[in-house]
């Protein structure tokens, strides 16, 4: 899940993600274009904190891969 959504920027992914493995997120925009990707390792907490504020407005695709699931979600980015 993506909250929240609509979003300004700042939105976190929750879901079932395993602790202490890899979970790959990619951002592009409209046009296809990589704008972000980073991967993170969670130790506790089943939330990842997003910040894209510095993306113009717009609808974003995110592709979140933890390794056992593949999921792609769409963001609207309002400033």
């Amino acid at each position: 899940k993506l909250l929240p959504n609509p979003s300004n920027g700042e939105f976190k992914i929750t879901g079932s993600f395993s602790k202490n493995k890899p979970v790959q997120v990619v951002v592009f925009n409209t046009l296809g274009q990589q704008v972000m990707k980073a991967e993170y390792v969670l130790s506790n907490s089943a939330e990842i904190s997003i910040d894209l504020s510095a993306m113009p407005s717009g609808v974003y695709t995110i592709g979140i891969n933890s390794g056992a699931e593949i999921a792609v979600k769409r963001l609207v980015l309002q400033h």
